[in-house]
């Protein structure tokens, strides 16, 4: 095998194996799918070895290929920490980073958050999506996520980024109409507003017991289920800083307060086999030192 002495296509080509798609691959580093080819292409001219096995819509590593991936990666895992070390001392971050984005949280700090960021970055463009839908990385090019609740997917590298202390509030109205609930149990015979789940943890006796509820209302939107709340439609039970000033002036009332403290937890969420560029790297990292107060 002849001696190269050039890094031209390594990134292209650890992308491709990554995203699995020449399409995937040049919407993740922001450039076109025949820039892909050409470079991969010319990588496997150059090495005198075949590296990717095509098909018409996804590819895939050849033996060599997977022992070529695996010796390269580290060299750009070197190249990306040498880059936000610049960063740390003047650098500029460029291009773009997509994430995908759940809830109030996101929506009221994170997305702040990431406009800082980006205020102090002009060379950095974002693109949000606000949904709580199962995101596919590779394909919609999506650099990482943040979600709430507890990750089960063992494909995903999951780094807290807070934790949010869940409380029970309904109206006067509704409480006037259908009474106080005093124990979880009682939930059963109440109108509750599910959102993500229909079944809700509290803490009963030092441990954490899971009850079953329902009722006439159910979404994913939070200002919806705020709404739903004010007009007595039932009880809703979501981070305390959901409720916004609601429940100083009066608007909500925290119910089962003996019960409360279970956390629901934020997640920064991206596959394990995924190498994040320096600039979804960078933002992650000011992510969690931004809410490193808010969380363990």
């Amino acid at each position: 095998m002849a001696t190269i002495n050039t890094f031209d296509g390594i990134l292209e080509f650890v992308t491709l194996a990554e995203a699995g798609s020449f399409t995937a691959a040049a919407k993740r580093i922001g450039v076109s799918t025949s820039h892909i080819s050409r470079q991969v292409a010319a990588l496997e001219g150059r090495l005198a070895v075949k590296l990717v096995n095509r098909t018409t819509r996804k590819c895939s590593l050849t033996g060599l290929g997977q022992d070529y991936y695996n010796h390269v990666l580290p060299l750009i895992d070197g190249l990306d920490s040498a880059n936000r070390q610049l960063v740390g001392e003047g650098g500029l971050l460029a291009g773009t980073v997509r994430i995908s984005l759940a809830g109030h949280f996101c929506e009221h700090l994170v997305a702040p958050a990431l406009a800082e960021f980006a205020a102090a970055h002009p060379e950095l463009r974002f693109d949000l999506d606000f949904s709580s839908r199962l995101v596919n990385f590779v394909d919609e090019g999506v650099d990482f996520a943040v979600r709430f609740g507890v990750v089960t997917d063992q494909s995903l590298i999951a780094r807290k980024l807070a934790n949010q202390t869940r409380i029970a509030v309904a109206s006067s109205r509704y409480l006037k109409a259908r009474g106080l609930p005093q124990h979880p149990n009682e939930l059963a015979e109440h109108d509750c507003i599910a959102a993500a789940t229909d079944h809700w943890t509290f803490n009963v006796d030092g441990q954490e017991k899971r009850y079953r509820i329902s009722g006439r209302f159910k979404g994913t939107s939070q200002p919806a289920i705020l709404a739903a709340v004010r007009a007595g439609l039932g009880i809703a039970y979501m981070p305390a800083r959901s409720f916004g000033g609601g429940l100083e002036d009066g608007t909500f009332t925290q119910i089962l307060q003996n019960y409360s403290g279970v956390e629901l937890h934020s997640w920064i969420v991206y596959p394990d086999k995924r190498h994040l560029m320096a600039r979804a790297r960078a933002v992650v990292d000011y992510l969690l030192d931004h809410f490193k107060d808010l969380r363990d």
